[in-house]
């Protein structure tokens, strides 16, 4: 199980995607407090400017919202984005570099 082709591997676009999709991941799981408080602030800073145009409705009828810090909008499908790019773009690097034969171009002789 070698190399095919001896091309260098920064070359492919699939160990890029994987570099990518990695830095993804540490990001989340890194500033996944900072995310998840600034999505928190948005959606109180959302229901806010919807109390405030509810304002002209009669006080028994208003919705309320949940005073929870959880926010609605999760961070799971990022993290769910992040680990299949980084599974897909790992799997095609590794398939490309080591299992995928080298095309002869058309009119040489084998």
């Amino acid at each position: 199980m070698s190399p095919s082709g001896g091309s260098s591997f920064y070359e492919s676009p699939w160990f890029w995607g994987y570099v990518f999709s990695a830095a993804v991941l540490a990001g989340l799981l890194l500033f996944d407090d900072r995310i998840s408080a600034r999505q928190s602030q948005i959606e109180n800073q959302y229901h806010a400017r919807q109390e405030h145009g509810q304002s002209v409705v009669p006080k028994g009828e208003r919705q309320r919202w949940q005073d929870s810090q959880d926010p609605l909008i999760g961070m799971e499908p990022f993290y769910v984005l992040a680990v299949v790019g980084f599974v897909v773009c790992w799997g095609m690097f590794l398939y490309e570099r080591y299992y995928s034969q080298p095309r002869e171009k058309p009119g040489t002789p084998a």
